[in-house]
């Protein structure tokens, strides 16, 4: 594991940056999980943050509170967007780390996609 990913372990969130077309950074606090040199997020298909990545997959992240509040240094990243196959092995990590939690997070985008939410997994691996 890279020293800059490092302080990511034992973390519950963190921030990730994200790019406009017009450059402009977006930050957004979320969970994750950690695997060998990777950071897994799973999150909404049709999200903003996913829409920017397939545009441009430079983005920086930080250990962060739940509010985004960084707890660390800011590391370049490159996110790349899984097929839905990895979906299947996903889901079981984030639900080890976040249990009730990640499954309320899930009933509430049902709701508001009424039923048809569609998760995709990124893969945020260390930029050099």
């Amino acid at each position: 594991m890279s020293a800059s990913f490092a302080q990511f372990q034992n973390q519950r969130f963190m921030a990730l940056e994200t790019y406009r077309k017009n450059g402009a950074p977006v930050m957004t606090p979320v969970g994750f999980v950690q695997e060998g040199d990777a950071l897994l997020i799973r999150t909404l298909a049709n999200s903003w943050k996913v829409k920017r990545i397939r545009a441009n997959n430079r983005v920086r992240i930080v250990p962060s509170d739940g509010r985004g509040q960084p707890l660390g240094e800011w590391v370049d990243a490159t996110a790349t967007i899984l097929d839905a196959a990895s979906s299947a092995q996903v889901r079981p990590l984030i639900l080890a780390k976040y249990g009730f939690i990640w499954r309320g997070i899930e009933f509430a985008n049902a709701i508001r996609e009424r039923g048809n939410a569609e998760w995709v997994n990124i893969r945020i691996t260390h930029r050099s």
